[in-house]
């Protein structure tokens, strides 16, 4: 078979014509296929005919980098970080990332095979056939890609808030059902749009069946022969990029602050109350937090998340330094946090007995794990409303009364 014929010119082949009939037929354009298709501008007319693949394929590049940079990130914090762990919002974002780089790898094949980027009286039918093809394979990939990263999203927003009620959880049910919905939706709109089948992919086989052809809304797709191609492209790959890199920015917070330089650590610690490991600041920071959020905190996010809440009810003090001052309280302030401590004691007993065993390990005495052993809060030798008695071998543990005073339990009771 002969090569192709430059576009404007009478096809070459057969594969030519059909490339021909197929592009009249599917925009509705009049004309004699055998004298080629002549709709664009004339070639001879004062316009730039610059090729801009080459920054096609350097922006793709780049893209590329970004997308595998940003979730690898992710997912090496997530792995490494103690209060985290992997989850099922993480294996949708790396199909979706899969998704993402196929579809900008089939950008630079419509850059070097469907010559996007050049003047289209540069190009020839076989090019132009190229472009289509891989385009409707790129149009499904854009589909899967942005659907699925809208579940991802919603997955992570489900762990953190979805158990909190059922009315979150059913919200969550919904999004879901409706992106799978869209999802599904839209990958039938694009691959099953036109009877008989491939002829919405292939100008071939349109043409092969030209005059024959049915599609939804196929009069809408004339609208795409106004407009210019490249910085369509190029905005559609900023979008593509920054839906998925977004998507992650929240996971990669704990891998920052412990990455970037020493002063910047510093800020960020200081803002959230704790060091760049999660830890709280050897220098008598007040910290609130309630029995229920101490429980929780132990459990699930260790001291990073217990540390990391400001936004709770019971006014407590816990210091590794002797040397370090406490904030004295006032007499109401004492009452309130009587009443409330009191009030939780009863709800949060396992909590509050979790908290005494890890503390008990020496994680507030010298930032280490002493030897392990069963500690419990007995209810006796209370000090004014404050359990300080534990079962253990670790160190004395340090509490502040209510009072705001500094103690240190004299004796610990050991079995």
């Amino acid at each position: 078979m002969t090569d192709s014929a430059l576009t404007g010119t009478p096809p070459a082949n057969q594969n030519d014509l059909y490339i021909v009939k197929g592009i009249y037929d599917r925009f509705g354009i009049p004309g004699d296929p055998s004298e080629g298709f002549a709709f664009p501008p004339d070639p001879l007319s004062n316009r730039s005919h610059a090729n801009k693949g080459p920054g096609i394929i350097v922006g793709v590049a780049m893209a590329i980098t970004v997308i595998a940079a940003v979730t690898g990130g992710r997912l090496y914090a997530r792995y490494t970080h103690k209060a985290s762990r992997l989850g099922w919002d993480d294996a949708l974002i790396v199909v979706a990332v899969a998704a993402a780089i196929s579809w900008l790898t089939l950008v630079i094949g419509m850059v070097t095979r469907g010559d996007s980027g050049q003047h289209i009286y540069n190009t020839t039918y076989d090019n132009l056939f190229w472009f289509f093809y891989l385009g409707s394979i790129d149009e499904t990939l854009f589909f899967v890609t942005v659907g699925i990263t809208k579940l991802s999203i919603i997955g992570f927003n489900w762990r953190l808030t979805g158990e909190t009620s059922k009315a979150w959880q059913w919200t969550h049910r919904i999004f879901f059902v409706a992106i799978i919905s869209y999802l599904i939706t839209s990958l039938f709109w694009t691959n099953f749009r036109c009877n008989p089948p491939g002829t919405g992919q292939s100008l071939i086989v349109w043409g092969q069946n030209a005059g024959h052809v049915t599609c939804l809304n196929a009069n809408t797709m004339g609208v795409t022969l106004s407009i210019n191609w490249t910085p369509q492209l190029h905005w559609t790959i900023v979008d593509l990029v920054t839906s998925v890199c977004v998507t992650s920015l929240p996971a990669l917070s704990s891998l920052l602050t412990k990455h970037l330089p020493q002063s910047v650590r510093n800020y960020w610690g200081k803002r959230d109350n704790v060091d760049e490991f999660g830890r709280p600041f050897n220098d008598g920071y007040f910290y609130e937090a309630n029995q229920r959020s101490y429980g929780h905190a132990l459990r699930h996010g260790g001291w990073g998340e217990l540390f990391g809440k400001h936004d709770l009810d019971l006014e407590k003090y816990v210091t590794p330094d002797p040397s370090t001052p406490s904030r004295n309280l006032s007499t109401s302030q004492n009452t309130t946090v009587l009443a409330e401590q009191e009030r939780v004691q009863k709800q949060e007993d396992n909590d509050y007995a979790s908290f005494a065993k890890f503390i008990g390990r020496g994680e507030l005495a010298d930032q280490s794990y002493a030897p392990h052993s069963e500690v419990a809060l007995t209810p006796d030798e209370s000090h004014n409303g404050l359990d300080t008695s534990v079962r253990s071998r670790a160190p004395p543990i340090k509490f502040v009364e209510p009072s705001g005073h500094l103690t240190v339990p004299e004796k610990t009771h050991t079995r």
